[in-house]
């Protein structure tokens, strides 16, 4: 895989841009479904699809070239060909239907993930902005894998700091312009969970590569229940055989006895009830599985 300096990631050549936002004229491609309209001729009018080719075929002239033309460029073509020998004068126009040669794959962290036709050459934030913009779980990159040049050359893959693509306006490196068949992945951020005797358990995101401490977290989960047992609370790190599980007393860390413990992604805060046994480790893989279940259902 190859990785590309965001300065010349996503360059394209100058040009203005349009009413629609998008850089240039739009030029048709496989895929793409078209209105041709003869004006006065209905048996010559109607939708037409471009093939794999590039191709159109139309009564009376059979197969004409429209990938990587603008639909101006299209009508004078069919205005050359139909007023040759077949009619005086034509008066043509040319319109996209339907998108379908611009396809880029939102993926991860947005609101509505899926296949965006781009209609034109836009920037990131303009796809995510089409995607629905970035979730309340996104992370603090957006990965842009992009085919090589050729089928024998690897893909290549454009690294964007989220932080950066928001604060550094439309026009800057952090935001380049993204190409058809480019797959945009918006990754997810570290989550802690936490669990047990708490207002609202459940998955928090860590976000812009900020700290997370056990205290912040029990705030985002709105405080322990009266019933809590805050000295002995456990955080559970790790996976399988290479868990470890850290007792710490929130109660300490409040009176500042002790400081307040920094969260890793994936770590697990438990907050045990008093009125139950403090948890054995046949009840840390519960919990561990509890946090499972939270991810599934956040998905």
């Amino acid at each position: 895989m190859v990785f590309l300096a965001l300065a010349f990631a996503g360059s394209v050549p100058a040009a203005e841009t349009n009413s629609l936002g998008v850089r240039g004229e739009y030029h048709c491609g496989p895929c793409d479904r078209l209105t041709v309209t003869v004006f006065e001729v209905e048996e010559l009018s109607g939708p037409v699809a471009i093939d794999g080719d590039g191709l159109i075929r139309l009564p009376l002239i059979g197969a004409v070239l429209a990938g990587g033309l603008t639909t101006g460029q299209i009508e004078a073509r069919l205005v050359e060909l139909y007023g040759a020998n077949l009619l005086q004068d034509p008066q043509i126009s040319v319109a996209v239907e339907e998108f379908g040669s611009q396809p880029v794959s939102v993926l991860g962290a947005v609101n509505e993930p899926g296949v965006l036709q781009l209609q034109g050459t836009r920037r990131l934030l303009d796809v995510i902005a089409m995607a629905g913009g970035l979730s309340e779980q996104a992370g603090e990159r957006i990965l842009i894998r992009r085919p090589g040049p050729d089928d024998s050359a690897p893909p290549i893959e454009i690294a964007v700091p989220v932080k950066q693509m928001l604060e550094s306006g439309t026009d800057s490196q952090y935001n380049p312009w993204i190409r058809p068949h480019d797959t945009i992945h918006a990754e997810t951020a570290g989550l802690v969970y936490v669990l047990g005797s708490v207002n609202r358990p459940g998955a928090f995101p860590i976000k812009d590569q900020e700290q997370l401490t056990a205290l912040q977290a029990m705030s985002l989960a709105e405080g322990s229940k009266e019933t809590a047992s805050l000295q002995r609370a456990q955080i559970i790190r790790g996976e399988g055989s290479d868990k470890t599980e850290i007792t710490v007393s929130i109660k300490d860390v409040i009176k500042g006895k002790v400081p307040d413990p920094i969260l890793l992604p994936n770590d697990i805060l438990y907050i045990p009830d008093s009125r139950i046994k403090s948890a054995t480790s046949r009840g840390a893989e519960a919990i561990v599985q509890i946090a499972v279940g939270l991810v599934v259902w956040r998905r």
